[in-house]
């Protein structure tokens, strides 16, 4: 079974992926915080991680998770309504981004995509 790990400072939108997911059969951690946050080795197969949040941001979360030895192989999605989201996910060294406010499909079609096994080229 896939574990989703979501990091958002507003509870709504982690209701509202929480619900999403729910039907799919993944495992989903929701945190307010990336404070809480330690190291996810083994725990998780993706986090989607806020952009923007009090206290230690998403571009400081996914550079801790895309440093370690332990973690780096984790896909990452950053998520965030900055129009400059493309650029500041590539400078994180995040796997993709999310540009809010998006619909339940597209969030979806991100989750599976990232957590499908991978084709030799």
């Amino acid at each position: 079974m896939k574990r989703v790990l979501l990091i958002d400072d507003d509870p709504y939108i982690l209701d509202c992926l929480k619900i999403v997911l729910r039907p799919t059969g993944y495992v989903v951690t929701a945190l307010k915080s990336g404070r809480t946050l330690t190291m996810c080795d083994g725990k998780f197969d993706i986090v989607f991680l806020d952009l923007w949040m009090s206290g230690e941001n998403g571009l400081k979360i996914c550079k801790k998770i895309k440093k370690s030895r332990a973690t780096r192989h984790l896909p990452v999605i950053l998520m965030s309504a900055s129009t400059d989201l493309a650029s500041i996910a590539k400078q994180a060294g995040a796997d993709d981004f999310l540009i809010k406010p998006f619909d339940p499909e597209t969030f979806l079609t991100k989750v599976a995509s990232h957590l499908s096994p991978k084709t030799p080229s």
